[in-house]
């Protein structure tokens, strides 16, 4: 399939992907709408509220993330030209790691400020102070957990998988779908990741190298996509009610093979809905927003992170007035904030935008081009 077919040359599939992964990132955004299910503050908003949350977590959201890295290795596999191996490296250095960093350091910066202050102590489990120059590092980048700018561990992972993307290509040309079955089973079983934050990203990798392999089936998923979305709201339905009806401190904390069915049951149906997204009425605001596809996914959990914090500073209730004006406006506003700063950044200053987003020297009508977001051209 490598040798005669390049997605990234293909129109029509070309857009497909970028909706994908502008719906995957939308997804995230909902994901990381607070209070938690289980946190304290949720006890009060009784069971209509936590059912909700649930499905907003449970049904296509935890397949969203994963594709992140399917549209990677899809889109890096099927090169039609390969390209030489460091170069490819310094390739995925500056569009990962640049972009890993840049986005993190504000954000460190204020919380090492705060923490200096009494504040914010343990922030994601990051303690700044006293200084030390490793727990900086941590908070920067995820060496041990996540960066204290959570979503960006995407980042470093990525850039992982893709050093050993020529391996992924090998042994799925041989073995087909193998190495997918391992990493699965692997992920059923609930053992650790070695160098990844978690084993869902190494699975989409692992299934965007084996869908490079066998593009047939994509055709299959559009022929079938209602099968898909119906298969996909039974197993997320079967995971919402594990955590509903479950007790005790474990309570939402799920099996991890439940998990791993369900990130791969909303994998389909995720593609298949992509098609409602590339034509009217829908493709004109979609193909806007997809330009501010990798502002929003790097920087909306901090903007939300901002409006929880403000709501929790008011001292209300869960369930006031005020909890429900925060918990339907923080959606839009960690989509709508992002998108701002990055039609100024993209004005006022667009080489150090563009440095930003892994695109140094780019002009700044391509700094916030949709591919950032996941496939290092």
């Amino acid at each position: 399939m490598s040798a005669t077919f390049d997605a990234r040359r293909d129109p029509v599939f070309s857009t497909r992907i970028d909706a994908l992964r502008l719906f995957a990132i939308l997804l995230t955004v909902v994901f990381h709408l607070q209070p938690t299910p289980s946190s304290p503050l949720a006890r009060g908003l009784g069971d209509g509220w936590l059912l909700t949350k649930l499905y907003a977590d449970s049904f296509l959201m935890p397949s969203g993330l994963m594709l992140f890295t399917t549209l990677t290795a899809y889109l890096q596999l099927s090169r039609a030209t390969p390209r030489p191996y460091l170069m490819l490296v310094r390739q995925w250095a500056r569009r990962l790691l640049v972009p890993l960093v840049a986005f993190s350091l504000p954000v460190v910066l204020v919380v090492l400020a705060l923490q200096v202050g009494g504040h914010f102590e343990g922030f994601h489990g990051h303690q700044l102070v006293p200084f030390h120059a490793l727990a900086f590092v941590d908070a920067l980048v995820g060496l041990t957990r996540h960066p204290i700018n959570v979503p960006l561990y995407f980042l470093k992972d990525v850039f992982l998988l893709l050093l050993i993307s020529p391996g992924v290509a090998w042994l799925t040309r041989r073995t087909g779908p193998l190495l997918l079955v391992v990493v699965v089973a692997v992920d059923c079983l609930g053992l650790p990741a070695p160098i990844f934050q978690t084993w869902t990203l190494p699975t989409g990798f692992a299934l965007g190298a084996w869908l490079e392999q066998r593009r047939d089936l994509l055709a299959v998923v559009d022929r079938r996509g209602p099968l898909f979305l119906l298969l996909a709201g039974a197993v997320a339905s079967g995971l919402v009610f594990t955590l509903f009806l479950g007790a005790g401190p474990e309570r939402f904390t799920p099996p991890a093979w439940l998990e791993a069915a369900n990130r791969l049951a909303g994998a389909p149906a995720c593609w298949w809905l992509t098609r409602f997204l590339v034509g009217p009425p829908l493709a004109r605001a979609v193909r806007w927003l997809q330009t501010y596809s990798f502002p929003i996914f790097t920087m909306h959990a901090m903007c939300m992170a901002v409006l929880w914090t403000g709501f929790n500073a008011t001292h209300q209730p869960p369930g006031s007035a005020l909890f429900w004006v925060y918990w339907l406006a923080t959606v839009p506003v960690g989509v709508a904030a992002p998108v701002a700063v990055a039609l100024v950044a993209e004005r006022v200053t667009p080489r150090a935008w563009a440095f930003m987003l892994g695109q140094s020297g780019a002009p700044a009508a391509r700094a916030t081009s949709p591919r950032s977001a996941s496939a290092p051209d």
